[in-house]
């Protein structure tokens, strides 16, 4: 106890931080730390490419959106045409400015209906109303793209 009022920190102290924090033995993170930053850097790809996908519905960018889409998403869309027909009728009466807060977030969402894969689900509301709009994201290879779009309405 001297020893740390003093600021100094014994051996056997150091090493057990060092355990605590997952660096022991060969410097590098441990398995459970890994999964950690890994869960933390795919929760932010997450959030990046689905505000991405959603300012490119702002902007009527449509086919874009559905060109950059998951492949499930591009299927349940059958054409450009029938995509750009379901925005439109789905997103009426939104006006910009679209400000967004994350609402939910849900690492491993229940989709009994979907492929196998792997998802990631984000609601979010939009600030001048109490629309919701629910963006869930597939991983393709090693990135998220969204593979399924809802809108709320109060």
């Amino acid at each position: 106890m001297r020893d740390l009022k003093a600021g100094r920190i014994g051996a056997a102290t150091f090493t057990g931080v060092l355990v605590l924090l997952g660096l022991h033995g060969s410097g590098q993170p441990s398995v459970e730390l890994r999964g950690t930053l890994s869960a933390a850097q795919d929760s932010a790809a997450v959030v990046r490419e689905a505000e991405r996908w959603l300012r490119l519905l702002d902007e009527e960018r449509h086919a874009e959106a559905l060109d950059s889409a998951a492949p499930l998403l591009r299927q349940m869309a059958h054409s450009p045409q029938s995509w750009t027909a379901f925005l439109s009728e789905a997103r009426a009466g939104l006006l910009p400015p679209f400000e967004r807060r994350l609402v939910a977030s849900d690492p491993n969402p229940d989709l009994p209906a979907a492929p196998p894969g792997r998802y990631w689900a984000l609601t979010f509301e939009l600030a001048r109303s109490a629309v919701r709009e629910t963006v869930v994201l597939q991983q393709v290879g090693e990135s998220w793209r969204v593979a399924m779009y809802r809108i709320q309405r109060p």
